[in-house]
């Protein structure tokens, strides 16, 4: 049994497709909103024919997208949209949005368990 979550960004158009099986939002900054990339999906490996969801997305400069493993939101994901909305910092701060990102989440985890945290952040800029 496996989450799977991919983003495949095509570099000339800025369309990004996003593949999920079983995996958490993707949030995305685009134009001072929060769009959530989210799917009821199952994970792979618990019925044979488990088939991605799917979802495509036109970026432009300025926008910020954030992948989350389900660690980040095991209480729930209100934060996160909060954070990514108020975050101030450049394109060369993806790495320090993912730290604050794993950072809190890690501070409010409250249920008991031991499961990861992982934020991946990117920014897009104008080429």
């Amino acid at each position: 049994l496996a989450t799977l979550d991919v983003a495949c960004l095509d570099l000339y158009t800025g369309r990004m497709e996003f593949l999920k099986a079983g995996a958490p939002a993707t949030y995305i900054r685009h134009n001072g909103k929060i769009i959530k990339i989210d799917f009821t999906s199952l994970p792979a490996g618990i019925l044979q024919d488990i088939s991605f969801a799917r979802d495509r997305f036109s970026l432009a400069p300025g926008d910020i997208v954030l992948m989350v493993s389900d660690g980040a939101t095991a209480n729930g994901d209100a934060w996160i949209e909060e954070e990514l909305l108020s975050w101030k910092g450049d394109s060369q701060s993806a790495k320090a949005l993912s730290e604050s990102i794993v950072e809190r989440a890690y501070c409010q985890r409250t249920d008991g368990h031991d499961d990861d945290i992982t934020a991946l952040a990117a920014f897009v800029t104008a080429a």
